[in-house]
């Protein structure tokens, strides 16, 4: 591609991406949807740079697998939809669930300044194949009246932080 088209790319790239940046005043929807559109884009341009190299046709198959999986990815990021503050409180819960919490027990938060809240539960117990201890937890978070579940693990790793995957 030469200079000049790769930098007029470059410059639609970067205007659909700011133009994609969620706000304040867009609904929970929105939100999630321009995330998944920045997720699309990034992945797409990221996976055809990766790929510069190879016949035009790898190029378009990877930029496509690449924004499918970034657009897929990016809704699931409940942390970028959270203020700091919720981002705190969420973070907190999610320690004492792991760390302290009782099987079965949930640790919730609430937010200070909207009515943004939510629960995380830790499911099961168990060590890993190597030696680690881990637990399955699920997540429910509530975002302007919107829900949204997850269940994922975290394993504690050798210097005493829990790893969410």
């Amino acid at each position: 591609m030469n200079k000049m088209l790769k930098t007029g790319f470059y410059t639609i790239i970067i205007g659909l991406l700011v133009g994609c940046a969620p706000n304040n005043s867009d609904s929970f929807a929105d939100k999630k949807a321009k995330m998944a559109i920045t997720g699309s884009i990034v992945g797409g341009v990221a996976s055809y740079n990766l790929f510069s190299n190879s016949a035009p046709s790898t190029q378009m198959i990877a930029a496509y697998l690449g924004g499918t999986a970034g657009g897929l990815l990016a809704p699931d990021a409940i942390q970028q939809l959270l203020s700091t503050e919720d981002k705190r409180l969420r973070k907190a819960a999610l320690f004492h669930s792991l760390q302290e919490g009782v099987i079965g027990k949930s640790s919730e938060w609430e937010s200070k300044t909207s009515e943004t809240h939510g629960a995380i539960t830790s499911l099961n117990q168990y060590s890993d194949e190597k030696g680690q201890l881990c637990r399955e937890f699920s997540e429910i978070t509530i975002i302007d009246n919107n829900r949204i579940e997850e269940e994922r693990t975290a394993c504690l790793d050798p210097t005493g932080y829990w790893l969410a995957e």
